[in-house]
């Protein structure tokens, strides 16, 4: 799970604000999410300097590190987020970003196992397409075209690492710099479509 993609800035004075309890609440989630993100990199910087690493190590790990920092990223950004949201809308963001945390630490332990790194990548881009689907589904306040390009982007991908997987690709040499290509492309493509989100600046 990344972010709900909402205004950052001001909301209307119709909008429910948080309470301190609730910046509580979101900023100790927060700095569990930091903690268990660099948890996840200490993991990949751990088989990144092992002494069976090999090129193709290093560039899965810039395929983790990409993918780790762009959630993050997003995360941050939700927790900041000033509109009010209800207890059940809470806990399912919740437990999606636990879900998705977990699968993190899953990919950066991975990072020298080529089914298991590419299995954990379906898994972190299924969770988080769910995610974003059900955020679509009940968020009424923001606009739903954001979580509709953040689900195709996380879909798309999920079906890509699928297909390789099922096809038995997870070996072949040319496939870390392919994957590591992606990233970056979905990064700037998720960068470019939410630019309103994650910079400020007029779409």
């Amino acid at each position: 799970m990344r972010v709900m993609c909402a205004d950052v800035g001001t909301p209307p004075a119709s909008e429910p604000q948080h309470s301190s309890r609730d910046l509580a609440v979101r900023t100790s989630s927060l700095v569990l999410y930091a903690i268990l993100v660099g948890l996840a990199i200490q993991y990949g910087i751990e088989r990144f300097l092992s002494d069976n690493a090999t090129w193709i190590t290093y560039v899965n790990f810039g395929t983790f590190l990409v993918t780790a920092i762009r959630f993050f990223h997003g995360n941050s950004i939700y927790h900041e987020r000033p509109i009010a949201v209800s207890p059940l809308r809470f806990m399912m963001d919740f437990y999606f970003s636990m879900a998705t945390l977990i699968v993190i630490c899953v990919v950066g332990r991975s990072i020298n196992e080529p089914v298991r790194f590419i299995f954990a990548l379906f898994l972190l881009c299924a969770v988080d397409g769910t995610w974003g689907m059900l955020s679509m589904l009940t968020q009424r306040r923001s606009r739903p075209k954001h979580f509709i390009i953040w689900s195709a982007l996380s879909f798309t991908f999920a079906a890509l690492t699928l297909a390789v997987l099922w096809a038995g690709l997870a070996h072949k040499h040319w496939l870390p710099p392919v994957l590591l290509a992606i990233v970056l492309g979905l990064t700037i493509l998720d960068y470019v479509l939410c630019r309103q989100l994650y910079f400020g600046t007029r779409q």
